[in-house]
């Protein structure tokens, strides 16, 4: 399905029969055959799906009551796209929260309990203050620096890492290299996190793609953050 502002499209996205509509940093409009995505299989994909049908039985385990929380939670937390902020139902929010906890808890090991109570207060995790650091380990690397939200709740943050680039290299949105990235760290509330990554080679641009969950529930998610880095070296 495609949303679209106005009847001569001055801005659409989505599929429509055999076409998707699109844009990108040289035009506001394009049209292109639709294509059916790639489905490698990789021990990453295979274990985010079986995240996905995790959540999606847990959603039909919750009762009529519980359902209706996530429906509240739902109308409060506002998605940002190109046409503007929409909102999803309950079961798209709770799926997607659902299925981050399990597939770090799968992949990683992560510990975080499995209770699949909604948020009473409407809002995305805000990470704050999200910026480019020096690393903090010895080494040629990056850092990346946010301010975790306040409360009892801690934050696990999720992160991935680009290929290296030249530094012409202005923005990218992926793939990632699942080599050197999908790390998770768990850093206290009301602090200042630091994220660092070495090995990496010096004057070369990364790019680091994070999202955070709370380590406890009721669960909730930060919005996707992509921060551009140059690799440099601590001694």
């Amino acid at each position: 399905m495609a949303r679209f502002l106005s009847t001569v499209y001055s801005g659409i996205r989505g599929s429509v029969g055999g076409l998707t509509y699109l844009a990108n940093q040289y035009h506001q409009l394009i049209v292109r055959a639709r294509t059916a995505p790639v489905q490698p299989n990789t021990p990453l994909q295979t274990a985010m799906k079986t995240a996905f049908s995790g959540a999606q039985a847990q959603w039909l385990a919750l009762t009529d009551a519980q359902r209706a929380n996530w429906d509240l939670y739902a109308i409060q937390t506002p998605y940002s796209g190109p046409l503007g902020n929409y909102f999803v139902p309950g079961r798209i929010i709770a799926t997607a929260i659902l299925s981050l906890r399990n597939f770090l808890n799968g992949v990683y090991a992560a510990g975080l309990p499995v209770a699949n109570i909604a948020p009473g207060l409407g809002g995305w995790l805000n990470l704050t203050n999200v910026h480019e650091v020096p690393p903090g380990l010895p080494g040629t690397g990056i850092g990346v620096s946010f301010g975790t939200p306040s409360g009892l709740q801690s934050t696990m943050v999720y992160y991935e890492i680009s290929p290296a680039f030249m530094p012409t290299r202005l923005r990218y949105k992926g793939p990632w290299n699942t080599g050197q990235s999908d790390h998770t760290a768990a850093i206290p509330p009301s602090t200042t996190g630091i994220l660092s990554i070495v090995n990496l080679i010096e004057g070369m641009i990364y790019f680091v793609r994070i999202r955070a969950i709370f380590t406890t529930s009721p669960y909730k998610i930060s919005r996707e953050a992509i921060i551009r880095c140059t690799a440099v070296t601590i001694p």
